[in-house]
């Protein structure tokens, strides 16, 4: 079993935020440790993974994750053939009733007024109405 604290931190240096999480790790001794939206710029990840006494520090692209761990971690989305086959139906579906609604409001305002840009229109709205 892995003891973990994903967190929503917030900012990590108000409220004394980064204080609870020390305290956090040094009862439990967390093996793996997520901030998320430390409201920090990326260049203090390594001051805050030496204050947690952690060999590892990552983060991603935009720096919203921040992760420190004990040990390296392998992990591997694997996507099943019946995920994939139910996100095409739920697209299908849904592209579906988008038309649906497309064509309610051209029959509704008339085709003559229903064009790219208008539909949004103070005019058009009172057109529907």
């Amino acid at each position: 079993m892995i003891k973990a604290l994903i967190w929503n931190i917030r900012s990590v240096k108000t409220q004394k935020a980064f204080q609870r999480v020390q305290m956090l790790h040094n009862y439990h001794k967390f093996a793996f440790v997520a901030l998320l939206e430390p409201f920090q710029h990326v260049r203090f990840n390594n001051r805050y993974r030496r204050r947690l006494k952690m060999p590892k520090a990552m983060h991603n692209c935009n720096g919203k994750i921040w992760i420190f761990t004990n040990h390296g971690f392998d992990v591997t989305v694997d996507p099943s053939s019946e995920h994939r086959s139910v996100m095409q139906r739920t697209k299908t579906e849904y592209n579906k009733y988008l038309h649906f609604e497309e064509v309610f409001w051209q029959q509704k305002a008339g085709y003559e007024w229903f064009v790219i840009g208008d539909r949004n229109t103070k005019f058009f709205h009172s057109l529907v109405k």
